[in-house]
């Protein structure tokens, strides 16, 4: 991310993104203002902090204070001039926040907050389901399991958008890229499926399009 933002910020006036206030104290209603054009508007890095007057690697490092709830940012983050975002899709930067509180056992109700949505927003049945996983499974085992789950019984215990989430940062952060290229799967990914569809089963009491009666 370093190398990135140092790219795209000789792009710009070297004063536009470059401060003597960069690292000084953030007030409330500018951390507000930060988070509204991260989430809403979905600004980049460095035009986040032209409108901040910050460099870079300061708006870098204070996202990562909430999303990664260094110091407990998140837990006791409280807005104070936000709009909702009740009702509207989920971007890839509220999913990249929900998904970093199910890793960590955040509890999301302070996702919701920080993203301006009702907890029944960010807590679907989809992140349910992929949350009960993680108690008895890695998350590249997962994967690998509701991909067997769809070619095997034709049935989809989570989203494609769910999947393709999971999927995506296995490979990009978890190292398993390898594993999901193969089309090889271990006899313990098709037992973790049976157990997963056998739940589903067992919570939703019908089986599945492609299990047999």
């Amino acid at each position: 991310m370093a190398n990135k933002l140092h790219t795209v910020s000789k792009l710009l006036p070297e004063e536009s993104v470059r401060n003597p206030k960069a690292g000084e104290i953030w007030k409330r209603s500018e951390v507000d203002k930060m988070l509204t054009h991260y989430y809403d508007e979905e600004m980049s890095i460095v035009r986040i902090a032209v409108k901040h007057g910050r460099d870079p690697y300061a708006i870098e490092k204070k996202l990562d204070e909430y999303v990664y709830n260094e110091r407990n940012r998140l837990v006791n983050y409280r807005p104070l001039n936000r709009l909702s975002r009740i009702g509207k899709p989920l971007n890839k930067r509220e999913k990249k926040l929900i998904r970093t509180c199910i890793k960590q056992g955040i509890n999301l109700e302070h996702a919701a907050r920080m993203l301006m949505r009702k907890v029944s927003e960010v807590s679907t049945e989809d992140i349910k389901h992929v949350l009960e996983g993680k108690h008895v499974a890695a998350t590249l085992d997962l994967v690998m399991a509701y991909r067997h789950i769809y070619h095997n019984y034709k049935f989809k215990i989570i989203s494609n958008d769910t999947y393709d989430d999971l999927k995506g940062e296995e490979e990009e952060f978890g190292g398993g890229a390898r594993a999901l290229a193969s089309k090889e799967c271990p006899p313990y990914i098709k037992t973790l499926a049976l157990y997963l569809v056998e739940k589903y089963e067992w919570e939703h009491g019908s089986k599945p399009p492609g299990r047999k009666k």
